[in-house]
Formats: C-alpha cells, structure tokens, sequence
C-alpha cells in the first residue's frame, strides 16, 4: 500500500512547481484538485499506483487526499512473456477507473525491482524473467512506463526503484511520517 502512495508522489511531481515542496504539499491533505468541470460534468480526480513485486502485482487507485479507494492483484510470475504481463497491469487500470463513474484519471505511478526514474525501465531485475515474444529471450531491459504508456497515451506514467517508492511511502503516510 505505501507503494501505491508513493506512485502517487512520483507522478504527481511532475505537475508540482519545481519551488514546491512535495511532502509539504502532502501534508496539507490535498495532492492534487479532487474534483473538476469537464463539458458541464463534475469529474473526481484519480491516480493509479502499480507495486510490482517479484511475488505479486497490484494496482491501487488514489483520491486526492492519499487514500488508496481500490486495489486489483495479481501473481507476477504467472507470464512467461512480458507484453501479457504488461497488458494485465493495463486491463486492471481500465477496470479500477470503469469502476468510478465520471473518473478522470491525473497519472499512473509505477515502483518496481531496478526501475530508472529518469528512463522509466526496469533494467536487469534478478526477480522478474518476462521474455520477448518476438525474440524468446529474457529482457534485461523492460520498457515499463512506455509499454503502459502505450495503452494510456494522453496520461502522465513515472515510474521508480520500489524500494525508494516504499521509504517515502512510509515517510509520507506511515511509521516515519513527519522524519
């Protein structure tokens, strides 16, 4: 759950002016405007957070406030190749944000095993083995948020080393907030 947060953080900073501060943003309880105008609609605001871990996969919606409203899972290790993995991840984004009505998706934020903030790929996970269909051999570079990205051309996708997601994760929202 803390990752699901933290995804959050990472995709909303892009949108944050450089002078601000994040976690001070954060600790006012409000990430981004929870509810806009579109053609005469009012639109509640989410970000999707995906945690990919060597067991398991989850995806988790986030309001404005932080709270994580839903969470799909699922076994990481189940694909052999990496686009049926990939396209799973992007079915449960479609299905948490089909669940809301008038949903406006702000981003998707990804932590996962070696991922490159500034590439946005996982490189040389020792946990995940996803192959190429094309090719069959393992990726030792997986394209992660431009794979997504693909699927949800018109939103923000950012992407982080999980274990940076969950320490400030726990910073922001759990045992070590206000450290």
């Amino acid at each position: 759950r803390k990752t699901v947060h933290m995804a959050l953080l990472i995709i909303l900073s892009a949108n944050i002016p450089q002078k601000v501060d994040i976690f001070a943003v954060h600790q006012k309880n409000i990430i981004f405007t929870p509810i806009i105008k579109k053609n005469n609609r009012r639109m509640k605001r989410y970000a999707i957070g995906v945690d990919i871990g060597g067991t398991n996969t989850v995806v988790g919606m986030v309001d404005a406030q932080g709270e994580c409203v839903a969470t799909l899972g699922f076994k990481t290790r189940e694909f052999e190749y990496i686009d049926d993995y990939v396209g799973t991840i992007c079915d449960n984004i479609e299905k948490l944000v089909g669940s809301v009505a008038d949903c406006e998706l702000v981003g998707i934020g990804i932590g996962a095993p070696n991922m490159v903030y500034h590439t946005g790929c996982i490189e040389k996970p020792a946990n995940l083995f996803w192959k190429d269909r094309q090719t069959g051999d393992r990726m030792e570079i997986i394209p992660m948020a431009e794979m997504i990205r693909h699927r949800f051309p018109d939103t923000l996708v950012r992407g982080t080393n999980d274990a940076n997601t969950a320490a400030i994760g726990e910073m922001c929202f759990g045992g070590a907030r206000g450290m």
